[in-house]
């Protein structure tokens, strides 16, 4: 299922001439629901507290909710010489979100850090979902910014 729309709390300044292409990139909010490995950038730095507003025209009944913990852009990268490789393991990793409902009613996530779409169980109606990053980290060596490619809704209109 696709939300309709999607508001941030924050975005990341996009980057407007990148090293090895001269080419720009953005991280606006409405990436995390593009089907693409492009992001939102939550922030430049921890991310932590920053949100995502996803809303959907009807309410919907939501079997899981869940999003990739990072970057999944493959990028050519001045420190691989120009060649292309993952963004994942240079930037931030999200830890851990909080999805809330209209409810009232809330699902506290963890992830392992793999590069992949991870699910969790929601079971809930509701028209409204709020994602709350908790917790990132930064690997050794890592850029500072949280940047968080795709979020993942799973249900059914609701009855």
């Amino acid at each position: 299922m696709t939300p309709t729309s999607v508001s941030v709390s924050n975005t990341r300044e996009m980057t407007p001439k990148l090293a090895c292409t001269g080419g720009s990139i953005s991280y606006v909010g409405d990436q995390l629901i593009d089907g693409t490995d492009l992001g939102w950038g939550a922030d430049s730095t921890d991310g932590a507290g920053q949100f995502a507003d996803f809303s959907f025209d009807t309410p919907v009944h939501l079997s899981t909710v869940g999003l990739t913990p990072g970057y999944l852009r493959q990028a050519r990268r001045p420190s691989n010489r120009c060649q292309p490789s993952s963004s994942f393991p240079v930037n931030r990793f999200v830890d851990a979100v909080e999805w809330s409902f209209d409810d009232g009613s809330s699902v506290v996530q963890r992830f392992d850090q793999r590069p992949e779409m991870q699910l969790t169980p929601a079971d809930v109606t509701t028209a409204n979902v709020r994602m709350t990053i908790l917790e990132t980290t930064r690997p050794v060596g890592a850029d500072d910014d949280t940047v968080i490619s795709e979020a993942n809704f799973t249900g059914s209109e609701a009855p």
